[in-house]
């Protein structure tokens, strides 16, 4: 029998990235941003501009630097935390599905992630799918995770991501679960929510 297929968020769902990218920003930027300032992660150059106050560092520059420098670097996400209960509950999921990643990171970051899964849960990720990248001339171009997800053959069981609007750009294609590990989606009542890995695991195994 055919396994079902999963779709796993990187970020914020398989590791605490969001304090690091913000130590990173800071020691690259001289500044001090801090999570608690709702920084809209979208729109990061405009958060550096404002706190450099050079109003000429780019969308592009900026998210150049961070996927070559931060995201390629495996000396950055070796420093990333994973989430709580996944080493433990990734390799049950994976003798009972295919599991793929699919995140917002770019392809340069590709072969750093391939490292952090081979470290902790080695053999259970099949794809791995960066919907973000670069090409001079180009600039930035992506194949969104809904695109990856929808195009992908199989049955298809499940997509769980911590961002709200991946979700609902996905609940229409397969079954989509928000990862709401801090309790930060309270107004959320329609989207199907999981709370930890161990609720993964009670969900799914």
């Amino acid at each position: 029998m055919k396994k079902k297929n999963m779709f796993l968020d990187h970020d914020g769902v398989m590791v605490d990235e969001k304090p690091y990218v913000l130590l990173y920003l800071n020691e690259r930027y001289k500044i001090n941003l801090r999570l608690a300032d709702n920084i809209n992660f979208d729109l990061l150059h405009e958060v550096i501009q404002l706190h450099t106050g050079n109003p000429n560092l780019t969308f592009d520059e900026v998210y150049l630097d961070i996927g070559k420098n931060f995201h390629a670097s495996d000396i950055w996400n070796e420093r990333m935390p994973i989430i709580e209960d996944m080493p433990k509950v990734a390799p049950e999921l994976a003798k009972k599905y295919n599991l793929h990643i699919a995140t917002a990171r770019q392809k340069i970051g590709h072969s750093a992630l391939r490292t952090v899964y081979h470290r902790h849960i080695p053999k259970c990720i099949q794809e791995l799918h960066c919907a973000w990248d670069y090409e001079e001339g180009r600039g930035f171009w992506s194949v969104p995770k809904a695109t990856f997800i929808q195009n992908f053959e199989g049955e298809k069981i499940a997509f769980i991501d911590d961002t709200l609007k991946e979700v609902l750009g996905t609940k229409d294609i397969i079954p989509s679960y928000l990862f709401d590990l801090h309790g930060v989606h309270t107004k959320e009542t329609e989207i199907p929510k999981l709370e930890s890995w161990k609720h993964i695991g009670d969900t799914f195994l």
